[in-house]
């Protein structure tokens, strides 16, 4: 889950053009936590360290990629509409199963060669 969330920030900043998020979370996670990281757990639980490693990295990218875009808000502010898009999501139940009946009948209604 994180890095789904890690690459679509990444495109909704990338889609108004904003790289400088992307840039600095990248740099700060490569150069400041993952080394840090790969010294402490490697050490200490050995080839299972590594894996702790990529996903607590993932984790902190993740993190400080929401601290970024929340202390600074560099997108275009009426294009993210928070947790209200989720909320009419889960709440229409109604809508949602449209929309899934849609994409069903899309489906099913393809002709596959």
């Amino acid at each position: 889950p994180f890095v789904l969330f890690t690459i679509r920030c990444g495109k909704f900043l990338s889609a108004q053009h904003i790289m400088r998020p992307m840039i600095v979370v990248s740099v700060i996670a490569f150069n400041l936590v993952l080394p840090l990281e790969l010294e402490l757990l490697t050490d200490r639980f050995g080839f299972l360290g590594s894996a702790m490693v990529y996903v607590n990295f993932q984790a902190s990218q993740s993190s400080l990629l929401i601290a970024y875009m929340y202390w600074k808000k560099p997108y275009i502010v009426g294009t993210c509409p928070g947790m209200e898009c989720w909320r009419e999501a889960v709440f229409q139940y109604e809508r949602m199963l449209e929309y899934i009946h849609l994409g069903v009948g899309m489906c099913s209604g393809k002709r596959w060669d």
